[in-house]
């Protein structure tokens, strides 16, 4: 095996374990890394077509961490939507290495980060112990980062395996500059997110 290979297989098990002292910090450079490593593993004795399922047994790892890590917030809501949203994703996972099917990954997208991170932002900016005041307050949170998470999951596990009706608008959308498509993608939930840091001190505040 690559000692590239053996390096970044070893620094992606080490990396996500800084959520532990450092959580936004953590899931960032395990993010980065996870970004870093396809031109290398997808190249390597792991790649080819079983850098999905190397990929995804890394990935579902760092996720974990971040469960664990999420253990200790006082959102007793947030918690349960981590776990929940950990086990459907880990379904979805488990029936990719079953089928070998790699479009089931977009009916079981990766929520975990986009919550974790989303929580850890809003506790940071306000101070705030809870996030989510209720399962409506939840479905809104959820609905915000699933738009753009799908069509992140669409491009990796659908468009770039098979032509669907969608491709020839997807590929208009993919040939933008990756700045461009990163804005699109972070719009949304970066929006709602400082609305919902304005709204907390607005209200703090007239107390």
């Amino acid at each position: 095996m690559d000692f590239m290979v053996i390096v970044i297989v070893v620094a992606r098990l080490l990396v996500p374990l800084t959520m532990l002292r450092w959580p936004l910090f953590g899931i960032f450079a395990s993010i980065a890394l996870d970004g870093y490593d396809y031109s290398t593993l997808y190249n390597s004795a792991l790649g080819g077509d079983s850098y999905q399922y190397t990929d995804k047994l890394l990935d579902t790892y760092f996720l974990g961490v971040a469960l664990y890590v999420s253990r200790r917030w006082q959102d007793k809501l947030a918690k349960q939507t981590m776990l929940w949203l950990f086990g459907y994703r880990t379904v979805g996972v488990t029936l990719f290495f079953i089928t070998g099917q790699e479009s089931l990954l977009v009916i079981f997208p990766n929520l975990v980060l986009n919550f974790f991170i989303f929580y850890l932002l809003f506790t940071l900016l306000t101070s705030a112990r809870k996030m989510v005041s209720g399962r409506r307050d939840l479905a809104t949170i959820i609905l915000v980062m699933l738009i753009p998470k799908l069509l992140n999951e669409y491009y990796l596990h659908a468009y770039r395996v098979a032509e669907t009706p969608l491709t020839p608008y997807l590929n208009e959308f993919y040939s933008l500059p990756s700045l461009v498509r990163l804005v699109a993608y972070l719009v949304l939930p970066v929006t709602y997110l400082a609305w919902r840091v304005y709204r907390h001190r607005v209200l703090v505040s007239s107390k």
